[in-house]
């Protein structure tokens, strides 16, 4: 008797130890050292815990070679923002790589030059469209700082300034759809942050038929505006029910799909690529030019690191 107690206690000692070491395998976090190896884990464990088709990364960038970079991503120049006809012009000098808090990053910087604020605006050479029974997924971390002289300050005390992530095909906009993953508006004492969706069936900037209906605002706003954070959209399209789900930090802010009014078609959102800019002021009403405090020696500056994008069945 005593044996088998004994038996029985060495089995469940092992039993116990090997819960521990497959507890331990589901809540690891990528230990490799370089961002191309993380980017495999990060993959690797979420595979793992999927219940359709396996995560397959189709686009990366860790913002860590020059090279790699010029050959992915077109630095707009020579144009003003389509939303700051006047008001935000781009340069290619205004996108840069550097190295930022510890990580290799894309450094986005606005400031006044004259009467104009000239900042940057980049776009994938990549783009992606869903097919049936698929879904892309798009990530950005990204950070926003001030830096006035030589001093980083609150985000949020900029007044105008305007940066977005978002997935679009610009040629015909907006009869191929607009996501906008992540944007804020700053304010000078807080800065609001939305994501939103623009859709329309006639070419053109009148062309949008959806109006601000799609936009909704992320939770705890002010957190975005300081520290680095992940935004995420991902876009499914299951036997024809399309659709794009929001998150910040893993956590869900939002959904759209056709079923909720107002005109949008996700069947027509056709090719993408993915956009990121920091634009000043606009010609809407959203700013009050004259209080926009962007000057030579206070910026706004936008940080992104590690943009992917993944792709499964379903």
């Amino acid at each position: 008797m005593s044996q088998l107690i004994q038996t029985r206690r060495y089995g469940l000692v092992a039993l116990c130890s090997l819960a521990m070491v497959f507890s331990s395998c589901s809540q690891k976090e990528p230990l490799a050292s370089t961002e191309e190896e993380q980017a495999a884990e990060r993959l690797a464990i979420e595979n793992e815990k999927s219940a359709v088709g396996p995560w397959v990364n189709v686009f990366s960038e860790y913002f860590a070679s020059a090279s790699t970079f010029s050959s992915q991503w077109v630095r707009t120049t020579g144009r003003y923002d389509y939303n700051s006809e006047g008001i935000c012009y781009y340069n290619d000098y205004k996108s840069n790589l550097a190295s930022r808090d510890g990580r290799t990053v894309l450094e986005i910087n606005a400031s006044k030059d004259g009467n104009i604020y000239r900042s940057g605006h980049v776009k994938s050479n990549f783009n992606y469209t869903v097919g049936n029974n698929e879904e892309y997924r798009v990530t950005a971390t990204i950070k926003f700082v001030r830096l006035n002289g030589s001093t980083y300050q609150s985000f949020a005390s900029i007044y105008g300034a305007w940066p977005a992530f978002w997935t679009v095909r610009e040629q015909e906009w907006p009869t191929k759809g607009e996501i906008d993953i992540f944007e804020i508006y700053t304010k000078g004492t807080f800065a609001e942050t939305k994501s939103n969706l623009f859709y329309g069936t006639t070419a053109g900037p009148n062309g949008n038929i959806l109006g601000n209906n799609y936009e909704r605002t992320y939770p705890s706003a002010s957190s975005s505006t300081s520290g680095w954070h992940t935004y995420e959209m991902r876009f499914s399209n299951t036997n024809g029910y399309r659709q794009v789900t929001i998150y910040k930090d893993g956590a869900y802010v939002t959904a759209y799909n056709n079923g909720q009014g107002y005109g949008l078609n996700l069947n027509n959102f056709g090719i993408h690529n993915v956009i990121l800019n920091l634009n000043v002021g606009d010609n809407g009403g959203i700013f009050n030019e004259g209080q926009i405090n962007i000057t030579s020696t206070n910026r706004a500056i936008m940080w992104v690191d590690n943009v992917y994008v993944d792709k499964r069945t379903l």
